[in-house]
């Protein structure tokens, strides 16, 4: 349910006790790293899990009732790995690397940080999911040019993903190999998109000119889908 969303006040938990919402960071993300073997992404999310770590192993070696706002103050040293986990964060990276950021010098409670950190986060998500240029432009306000300089800055930065939407943009008019090592191709068929567990999606339309979703389609199939059934 959507954080600002008027249907959480729905849930109502009972007398003395809480809902605790949970779900996977950045999963889709994680999944992309994982497929087109970009190491750049993988170790960021790499040294976030162990700081993860850290803290779940100074958290355990508490031995009272606190409440989480109140950590901070009475373990400080708690408050600087919860500062670190947030400062690996993918998105946080991500727009320090693409605005060209010194993180010594950020403020990361100010407007300007939070304005580039929500972008950073728009293009994280955007392009796997086939935004271009203009869909990222205008979900983030940006002029055109200036989201085509940050995407050329992010495929360098992460070249392997670019790679890999290549890769699958080749595939989506490529023929179909079988199991049989015999190459065909189905009436109408564009290509094929495989799920890391194995799954297969076969793309096929009349109209040539729906090359361009089938594209977007064979993208979000190769992670999103594996990231559904994980």
């Amino acid at each position: 349910v959507p954080r600002d969303s008027a249907l959480r006040e729905l849930f109502v938990a009972p007398p003395n006790h809480l809902f605790v919402g949970e779900d996977y960071s950045q999963y889709e993300l994680r999944v992309l790293a994982e497929i087109s073997g970009e190491e750049k992404m993988i170790n960021i999310f790499k040294q976030r899990e162990e700081r993860i770590s850290c803290l779940e192993e100074e958290l355990l070696k508490i031995d009272e009732i606190i409440y989480s706002h109140d950590i901070g103050e009475k373990f400080p040293h708690i408050k600087e790995i919860r500062s670190s986990i947030e400062e690996y964060d993918f998105h946080t990276m991500t727009a320090l690397t693409l605005f060209n950021l010194d993180k010594s010098k950020v403020d990361f409670e100010s407007k300007e940080w939070a304005t580039a950190g929500s972008r950073a986060k728009t293009i994280n998500f955007g392009i796997p999911y086939g935004s271009g240029p203009t869909t990222i432009s205008q979900n983030t306000g940006m002029p055109i040019n200036d989201v085509r300089k940050l995407l050329d800055n992010y495929y360098r930065t992460y070249p392997n993903i670019k790679n890999y939407i290549d890769s699958v943009k080749r595939e989506t008019l490529a023929p179909i190999q079988t199991n049989l090592n015999s190459i065909v191709r189905l009436p109408n068929c564009l290509g094929v998109s495989n799920c890391v567990s194995g799954r297969k999606r076969f793309y096929c339309f009349p109209d040539i000119n729906q090359v361009g979703r089938d594209e977007y389609n064979k993208l979000m199939s190769s992670f999103q889908r594996q990231a559904s059934i994980s």
